[in-house]
C-alpha cells in the first residue's frame, strides 16, 4: 500500500501512514495581530474635543419620549420616559441618521454604560447636555510632569549621573504620551545632560513602588486647611531613616513643553503609545521601544522634515547652553467664580487664618 509500511505479519503500520500524510503548515503569525497593526496604521486622530462638546454631540443623538403606556401593576417601577438612540453615517455625499439599540450606540461611539446614564439623566431632568464642572486648570498634565522632572535632574540629581532608569505607571495624560517621549529625547540629544534613559511601565496592578509606599505613611486624618498645613504634615510623616524633603513649588517651575517641542519634533507619534512597556533613548535620532519586556527593540524617528516657518529661530548658543520653553502661566491660577462663591460660603467653618487665605484667592 502506498504511503505506509506492511510488517512481516501483514499488518499495516499506522504511524508511518500518519507521518506521511502530515503536512507542515507555514506560520504567518496571528491574524488578530495583523488586523491590529493595520488598524493602527490607518487610524487618524481628529482635532481635540472637550468633554462638553462630546456631551452636546451625543445628546443630539438621543431623544427623550414620554411613556405611551404605563403598567397598572402595584409596586411596578416607572421610568417616566423612553429613549431612542441614533447614529450619523455618511451615505454617498450626504449624512443620514439611523436608529440603533442602546448597546449598539455604546459600542459604536466607544463610551461606557455609565456615560449614557449620565447623558440620559441630564436630558430627562434639564433637557440639556451635562456640563463638565471639573477644574481644568488644576489638573496635572504632561507639561507639568516634564517640568518637575527637568527641575529634579538639574537641581537635585548628582551631576555625575549620566544614565537614568525611570519606573512609572501607564497614565497617558501624564507620562505615557508623545510629549514625555520627546522631552526625554531632547534631554539626551539636545541638552546632553544624560547619555541614556530607560523608561519602564510596569504591568497594571504590579506597579507598587517606593512612592506608593511613601504616600501610605501620610496620616489621612490630619487636619489641613491651607497649603502650609500640608507641608508640615508631609514633613512629619516619616522620621526614619530621614524626614521627607518637601519643596514648595511656584509657577517658575512649570513650562510649556508641548508647544516648545512641536517646533522641532513631529507633532503626531509614529507609533501607538498605549501598548508600550519600555522605551530606550540614547544619543542619536531614533527612539527605541518594545511592547513586552523580552522582545527585540523597535525604532522610530521623532524628528522629520518640517516647514521652515515651524523651526526655531537661529541663534548662537555656547557650549552647554540650550533653549527652554516659556512659562506655562504667570502667578497663581484663578479659580472659577462658582467655586469661589462656594468657598466663601464654607470658609466660616475654618480658622481665622484660613478664612483670610480663602478670601484673597484669585478668581474669575
Amino acid at each position: 500500500m502506498e504511503g505506509g509500511d506492511i510488517s512481516s505479519d501483514g499488518e499495516l503500520n499506522i504511524s508511518s501512514v500518519m507521518e506521511a500524510r502530515r503536512k507542515e503548515r507555514k506560520s504567518y503569525g496571528r491574524i488578530r495581530d495583523v488586523k491590529k497593526k493595520m488598524r493602527v496604521q490607518s487610524h487618524e486622530m481628529g482635532p481635540d474635543c472637550s468633554t462638553d462638546a462630546q456631551n452636546v454631540y451625543l445628546c443630539g443623538l438621543i431623544a427623550v419620549l414620554p411613556v405611551q403606556r404605563k403598567t397598572l401593576k402595584e409596586g411596578a417601577k416607572h421610568c417616566g420616559a423612553s429613549y431612542t438612540y441614533r447614529i450619523r453615517a455618511l451615505v454617498g455625499e450626504n449624512t443620514k441618521k439611523f436608529n440603533v439599540c442602546r448597546k449598539a450606540f455604546i459600542a459604536i461611539h466607544g463610551i461606557s454604560k455609565k456615560k449614557v446614564e449620565i447623558l440620559v439623566s441630564s436630558l430627562k431632568e434639564t433637557g440639556y447636555a451635562p456640563q463638565d464642572k471639573r477644574e481644568s486648570e488644576g489638573k496635572k498634565g504632561s507639561d507639568d510632569v516634564c517640568s518637575l522632572l527637568h527641575n529634579f535632574i538639574y537641581s537635585h540629581l548628582d551631576p555625575e549621573v549620566n544614565h537614568m532608569k525611570i519606573f512609572c505607571d501607564s497614565c497617558s495624560g501624564e507620562q505615557k504620551n508623545f510629549t514625555f517621549f520627546r522631552f526625554l529625547h531632547n534631554l539626551v540629544n539636545n541638552e546632553k545632560r544624560l547619555e541614556s534613559v530607560v523608561v519602564t511601565f510596569p504591568i497594571q496592578g504590579q506597579s507598587y513602588m517606593e512612592c506608593d509606599k511613601n504616600f501610605g505613611l501620610v496620616n489621612q486624618k490630619s487636619r489641613a486647611e491651607v497649603p502650609e498645613d500640608w507641608l508640615q504634615i508631609l514633613e512629619d510623616a516619616r522620621h526614619s531613616p530621614t524626614p521627607f524633603n518637601v519643596i514648595n513649588v511656584n509657577h517658575t517651575l512649570f513650562r510649556s513643553w508641548t508647544k516648545f517641542l512641536d517646533n522641532s519634533y513631529l507633532k503626531k507619534s509614529p507609533f501607538p503609545s498605549r501598548p508600550i512597556r519600555q522605551i530606550y533613548i540614547q544619543r542619536g535620532a531614533l527612539l527605541q521601544y518594545r511592547t513586552t519586556y523580552n522582545v527585540a527593540w523597535e525604532s522610530a524617528l521623532l524628528q522629520g522634515k518640517r516647514r521652515k516657518s515651524l523651526r526655531l529661530p537661529v541663534c548662537h548658543l555656547k557650549n552647554n547652553e540650550f533653549r527652554l520653553p516659556e512659562y506655562s502661566y504667570e502667578g497663581q491660577l484663578p479659580v472659577y467664580a462658582e467655586k469661589f462663591r462656594d468657598i466663601q460660603h464654607l470658609k466660616k467653618f475654618y480658622s481665622r487664618a484660613a478664612q483670610e487665605f480663602f478670601a484673597n484667592l484669585p478668581h474669575q
